[in-house]
């Protein structure tokens, strides 16, 4: 009897654990589908005004509920990890990040990325498409992985 209690904890904790982390990466990918961003590498001389175009680009797009200019400190803390706390951010060719949160419906990738070339030629939008999918992946993966084990576990206490 004890190995059958340990057969179905193992069956629980497998599934449960497979739906945890199911339901963690399915919250990750549905924040990555709801935004975007922009990185604006332009000369210095022409970052501002690049920047304030991109902006504007942005406040006319359908589908962008909002977007803002990351600051030198925010910019400077997202390279922290790699790089240290004493990167002299201002002395190097870092380019200018814009943050987009979308509206449920979305906006036209395609169309905004022509508007952007033709306005704004140092920009060019990450739709965070190379990071969400394999996050839904892992999730499907996770999921039918705990479903495998529950199948192998309650197959094992048949016999």
């Amino acid at each position: 009897m004890a190995v059958s209690g340990a057969m179905a904890f193992l069956a629980v904790f497998a599934l449960a654990l497979s739906l945890a982390a199911g339901r963690l990466a399915d919250r990750w990918a549905e924040a990555l589908a709801q935004s975007a961003t922009i990185r604006l590498s332009a000369p210095e001389a022409e970052v501002d005004a690049q920047t304030w175009a991109v902006l504007t680009i942005l406040e006319q797009t359908p589908g962008v509920d909002s977007a803002r200019a990351l600051s030198d400190d925010e910019q400077r803390a997202l390279l922290e990890p790699w790089f240290g706390p004493d990167l002299p951010v201002d002395d190097l060719p870092v380019p200018r990040l814009i943050e987009i949160v979308e509206t449920p419906e979305g906006f036209d990738d395609d169309g905004l990325r022509l508007r952007l070339a033709a306005e704004a030629p140092g920009a060019v939008l990450d739709n965070h498409t190379r990071w969400r999918e394999p996050l839904v992946d892992a999730a499907a993966r996770l999921r039918t992985l705990g479903w495998l084990a529950m199948a192998l576990i309650l197959d094992q206490r048949r016999q």
